[in-house]
């Protein structure tokens, strides 16, 4: 920086920021005077300039915050005070510069060593050059309030490569970057350096926001810096990386929320905003539209009073459409990730690709499941990750684990008490398992909270919940972590699991300046999963979901079932059929033809593909074969979504009453006829034709027996309120389309369509019969996973019902 710079720019910040003059300048003049003696050393001279430069932004920061302190940050309505342009500009690029010149000088002293052939001693003389720009960068970095979490990788990479970190080799090749997930069109061919250097000006402003949004005033945040760091686990970067590289070029991007009732925004009342709210805002400041980005005016409406679970999507604001990152809330309330595993379609049916999925289970799913990770929840929630994993654009999957104060279960041992305040009362533990596996990002609501609770500190209380004392009007708003024993209060617990996001965030933006993004990073962001953690758990990409309208619509009968909203906030609609007397009953349509069973379809099965191969050589063969595919029944998962509560809930039979065969009937013949191998077209005609005639004589009487195929029970322990899945196993006769029929063919009765109706029963645990439906899923997985998936939840039945200890 050339001598009058510093001082000019030292100036023109103390003119600037009008209400904080004398600290401003006064902390100007302390950082030149640092900045000269730091000159005075010959190893500190070429940082001199450096440490004026970032000694002046936190002068300004700071500055700012003293300017703002003491201000309602209500009376604007939550409006940021936004860094002067022009000040802002210039510690963007001088910070822009700074890095620019680092670059440099390491490559010229790279440059020199070759030229010399000094080998190991310039080597040693370049290593050193890095390791002291990466202490100034640490200094600089702790004066901030905390490290990048990028130092370290960014030795491993030079490492690695043989470079002394970023600009060592090429200038572009050093500084980036490549295209992140297809976005940009940075190459590492030294011929776009221009465009490393514009999306590293990104970064420096996203990062220059993201300080002053936390310094603006004292009520701008809820954790600390050491709280954030405490509480986050980063796992494999690439994918978490590529997310805020575009974000710094302006990209736009798409954020998804899944989760239960805490992400849909429970808790967040009398428009104190959610936690996704929260997140949009940040946002908006951090990475605002371009005049030019196309962004409508308007986003979607939420649709709340169809009940069909893609209208449940929203972009949440106010401001979404002031940045380039949206916010989706694809959250469903009271429900669990295997829930979610099994319709993740449905509720990512009218997004955008996402580009970060931040999942919201840890308080939904349960704690202690055992046999330990062998178990329905965990198998469900290995899965889920894995559709996410896997979606298109190989998103960044975050787990973003809630806590619950008052514990989720009742302690082991003779007193039985409630788990109140205890660390461990949730599924966190088993999440872990899970990032560490998958190189997920984890962030962690209670490592970050927990002690501040115990202490009983501001905004962390949980001796008393809002919603106690908002009849008070002078009660401090910003006292109390939950607004009810469950959900957190929208000022505080929903701003610090907005705070954990934000974090994150700035982390890896703060390793992408030590380390910009490289175009090698994108073979690990696109590498193929890692073989399943828990042994034999297997994918299903073919999972239906019928709900909402469409759930009503499938309804052929019913008697004293009624379609209702039992939702109490409408951002939380909850939709299905309810009965409370014993005998009602529904029956459901559902057409078996699906998607999976046409060769042509995305997703067919191996089997139904090489029917289609088949047919391009052989027409005879194809025609038989597609027969035999057409004629054998296919087995899948029937599944209810049921209400499960604490009182006045009663039990239901399930029977499949025409096209199908549920139950131990349905495993009988499919390991008679079927078995492990008789899937896809392997099946002779015969053979083939002789399994569909058994199962729909099966399902025919079936329809005079009363015996039923499964019983759900609405009663439960806990006292939450919860869908929960109850399956049974079936055999599905699939209509066969008319080209598939072989010759003389025809077709088999009850085909097309099978019948599942659900009746409320006599029996009762609780003195109430009230069921609710909420939903019906086809699940297309291996026979062994079913019957595991049926088992476990016929055992999680048994044992609420008393019958297993």
């Amino acid at each position: 920086m050339p001598s009058g710079t510093a001082p000019l720019l030292a100036a023109l910040l103390a003119v600037c920021l009008a209400g904080a003059l004398h600290d401003a300048a006064a902390q100007a003049l302390d950082a030149l005077r640092r900045s000269g003696a730091a000159s005075s050393s010959a190893s500190g001279h070429s940082f001199a300039s450096h440490t004026a430069v970032n000694s002046l932004a936190t002068a300004a920061a700071n500055a700012a915050a003293s300017a703002g302190a003491g201000a309602d940050p209500d009376a604007s309505g939550g409006a940021s005070r936004a860094l002067p342009d022009d000040v802002a500009d210039a510690l963007v690029d001088a910070g822009v510069a700074r890095w620019r010149r680092a670059r440099r000088r390491l490559r010229q002293q790279q440059q020199q060593h070759a030229g010399r052939g000094e080998g190991g001693q310039g080597q040693g003389q370049q290593q050193l050059a890095w390791k002291q720009w990466q202490q100034q960068e640490q200094h600089q970095q702790e004066d901030d309030g905390g490290g990048d979490g990028g130092g370290l990788g960014t030795s491993a990479a030079a490492g690695a490569t043989g470079t002394a970190g970023p600009g060592a080799g090429s200038e572009a090749g050093a500084g980036a970057a490549g295209a992140a997930g297809g976005g940009s069109s940075t190459a590492a061919d030294g011929g776009s350096s221009s465009t490393a250097a514009a999306v590293m000006t990104g970064l420096h402003r996203l990062l220059a926001a993201a300080k002053h949004h936390r310094a603006k005033s004292p009520e701008s945040h809820v954790l600390k810096l050491r709280q954030l760091q405490r509480a986050m686990y980063l796992g494999d970067l690439e994918r978490i990386r590529s997310f805020v590289w575009r974000m710094a070029a302006g990209e736009r991007l798409t954020v998804a929320l899944l989760g239960g009732s805490v992400t849909m925004g429970m808790g967040a009342v009398l428009a104190e905003p959610s936690y996704a709210q929260w997140l949009q805002m940040w946002f908006a400041e951090v990475a605002p539209a371009r005049p030019d980005s196309g962004l409508p005016p308007e986003g979607p409406s939420a649709g709340l009073d169809s009940g069909r679970a893609g209208a449940w999507l929203g972009v949440v604001g106010p401001g979404w459409n002031a940045s380039t990152v949206r916010v989706i809330n694809a959250a469903c309330p009271a429900t669990s990730s295997g829930y979610m595993n099994l319709c993740l379609k449905e509720y990512l049916l009218d997004a955008a690709p996402p580009d970060l999925v931040l999942l919201e289970y840890a308080i939904n799913d349960p704690p202690f499941p055992q046999p330990a990770f062998e178990n329905e929840p965990r198998k469900s929630l290995e899965l889920l990750l894995r559709k996410l994993l896997l979606l298109p654009g190989r998103p960044a999957v975050a787990l973003l684990n809630g806590y619950r104060w008052q514990g989720q279960f009742t302690l082991p041992g003779p007193t039985k008490r409630e788990a109140l305040g205890v660390y461990y009362s949730n599924a966190e533990p088993e999440y872990f398992e899970f990032a560490t596996y998958y190189g997920l990002q984890l962030l962690s609501l209670k490592a970050a909270v927990y002690h501040q609770m115990v202490a009983g500190v501001r905004s962390f209380r949980t001796d008393l919940t809002r919603a106690e004392t908002r009849a008070n009007g002078t009660s401090d708003k910003m006292a109390f972590f939950y607004e009810d024993p469950i959900h957190p209060s929208g000022l505080t617990g929903h701003r610090a699991m907005a705070e954990l996001v934000e974090g994150m965030l700035v982390k890896v933006g703060r390793g992408l300046v030590m380390r910009p993004w490289r175009q090698n990073e994108e073979a690990a962001r696109q590498a193929p999963l890692p073989r399943h953690l828990i042994p034999g758990n297997e994918d299903s990409f073919n999972d239906v979901c019928i709900l909402g309208d469409r759930l009503r619509e499938s309804a052929a009968d019913q008697k004293g079932f009624d379609w209702v909203n039992e939702g109490r906030d409408p951002r939380a609609p909850k939709w299905g059929f309810t009965a409370t007397q014993p005998g009602s009953n529904i029956t459901f349509v559902l057409n078996t033809a699906s998607p999976a069973s046409d060769p042509a379809a995305p997703g067919a099965s191996a089997g139904t593909a090489a029917v289609a191969a088949t047919a391009n050589a052989n027409a005879t063969a194809a025609v038989a074969a597609a027969a035999a595919a057409a004629l054998k029944p296919r087995f899948v998962i029937l599944i209810l979504a049921y209400l499960r509560s604490y009182e006045n809930m009663g039990m239901a039979d399930i029977h499949c009453a025409g096209g199908c065969v549920c139950g131990a009937r349905a495993l009988a013949l499919y390991d008679k006829y079927g078995g492990e191998n008789g899937t896809g077209a392997a099946m002779a005609p015969a053979a083939a034709a002789a399994y569909a005639a058994a199962v729909a004589a099966a399902a025919a009487e079936a329809k005079t027996q009363a015996e039923p195929a499964a019983r759900l029970d609405g009663l439960w322990e806990p006292r939450a309120s919860q869908l929960q899945l109850g399956c049974v196993q079936a055999l599905l006769l699939a209509a066969a389309p008319a080209a598939a029929h072989a010759p003389g063919a025809t077709a088999t009765p009850g085909a097309g369509s099978c019948r599942v109706m659900v009746r409320v029963a006599q029996e009762t645990r609780s003195g109430g019969h009230k069921v609710k439906l909420g939903g019906l899923i086809v699940s297309e997985s291996s026979p062994a996973l079913a019957s595991g998936m049926c088992r476990d939840n016929a055992e999680a039945t048994q044992r609420a019902a008393g019958y297993i200890e």
